[in-house]
Order: structure tokens, then sequence, then C-alpha cells
């Protein structure tokens, strides 16, 4: 079932009233639309090399539509991982703002909309192309993946998962393919290694397709089992 939280407009008199409302806003939604045990995670428990790859992600790489992808065994956080990148990103404020004018001209206040995210995994996403294929009028797969393709964050968990047929191929290149070409940051997951990926799929080369696509315009991370130690 896919989790997503819808865009909305938030707006200020002043700067700081614009910031004070959006942290305030967009933190009560993230915390309506994501599982809550994975709300407020303390990074502090995330291996070190997954800490400054979301650090960099947040600093640099998402403004430009560049996605971010952790790969490592179960356990090591990656999922945690994700949640913890996109709830930042959510509820940061925006550095570009657009300013409203009033009927003479001048600023009346800030306004800037919250991008929507949506989150699936890997078996989701397989369901929801089988059932396109042959459902699509009656149960909406069909406009699923049409959401996916055009929301602000997606959050793809446990690539690999679920029966990686041609039909979920093709539709999963199609979307990584579109998304990338319009900056469109991908987040996601996978127990598996490339090799591993490709060895699963019915169609190889098309698999390394994908995971080329996704390492061109993602941080990829291979995360280690060790464990991280409190401070």
């Amino acid at each position: 079932m896919l989790s997503n939280y819808s865009a909305t407009i938030i707006t200020g008199n002043t700067l700081e009233d614009f910031e004070n409302k959006w942290r305030s806003d967009t933190e009560k939604s993230t915390r309506e639309c994501m599982p809550s045990y994975y709300i407020n995670s303390n990074p502090k428990r995330f291996p070190a090399e997954m800490r400054c790859a979301i650090e960099r992600w947040l600093r640099e790489d998402q403004r430009w539509g560049r996605g971010l992808g952790f790969i490592g065994e179960t356990g090591v956080c990656k999922t945690r991982g994700l949640y913890c990148a996109l709830q930042k990103a959510l509820t940061t404020p925006p550095k570009i703002l657009r300013k409203s004018l009033g009927g003479d001209g001048k600023g009346t206040g800030y306004y800037s909309s919250v991008d929507t995210f949506a989150v699936v995994t890997g078996s989701e996403f397989t369901k929801l192309v089988l059932r396109s294929q042959n459902f699509s009028d009656e149960t909406g797969s069909t406009s699923d993946l049409n959401f996916l393709h055009r929301v602000g964050f997606l959050v793809l968990d446990d690539l690999g998962t679920g029966r990686l047929t041609d039909t979920v191929l093709e539709e999963l290149y199609g979307l990584i393919e579109y998304r990338t070409r319009e900056a469109f940051p991908i987040l996601f997951s996978s127990n598996f290694v490339g090799n591993e990926l490709v060895e699963r799929a019915a169609n190889p080369k098309a698999m390394a397709a994908i995971l080329r696509r996704l390492v061109e315009f993602c941080d990829v991370v291979t995360i280690s089992n060790q464990p991280t130690p409190l401070t």
C-alpha cells in the first residue's frame, strides 16, 4: 500500500513567520503520514557512512534532483536512514521563496509549496504493476503508478523484493528514467548488491540498465554491518 503525503501551500507575512509555520506544519504532516517507529530516529545509531551521506545529500545534492541509496544487510538502519533524510528534507524551509504581491505591487508576504512524497516497497511496486495490467479501471493502480512518476520525493524501499518480471522491469525503468530526467529525487534501499539484483531479474540486461541509471543519479552508499556505538 502506498504511503503518501499531499502538497500544501504555506504562507507567512514575514520571513520569520513563514519559516516558523513551515516547520510547524510540515512536522505535523510528516508525523501523520510516516510510520511512528521511523519518526525522529536517532541518527547517532546510524553507521557513520550513512550519517555523512544524509548530511551531504541534504546540504547539496537533493537541490539538483539527485537521489540517495543505501545498500546493505538487514538491520543496518537503511529504511530508518531514508526516512530520516526525507523528514529533514521536508521540514527544512526552502531557501528560494516566492514573494506575494499586493495590489500596489509591493510585497505582502512569502509563500511556497511543500513537496509531496510517496513510499513504496519493492513488493508493493510489483503488485501495483501486475494489478495495473488487468484491473486498472477498478483498482486505480495505473493512477498510482502515474503518481509515483510525478511525486516530489519517491522512496523505493527494499528494491529487489517481489518478482522482477519483464513487465515490472519495464515499468521500473520507465519510472526511474522519467524521474531522473525531470530531476525528481529517488531514495532507495536494497538488501542486494548489484550482481545479486541482476541475477534475480527475469531480464538481467534490463536490471543492469536500471542500476546504471540509479548509480548515475543517486549517491549510493554500501553500509557495513558493524554496530555503531552511541555517544
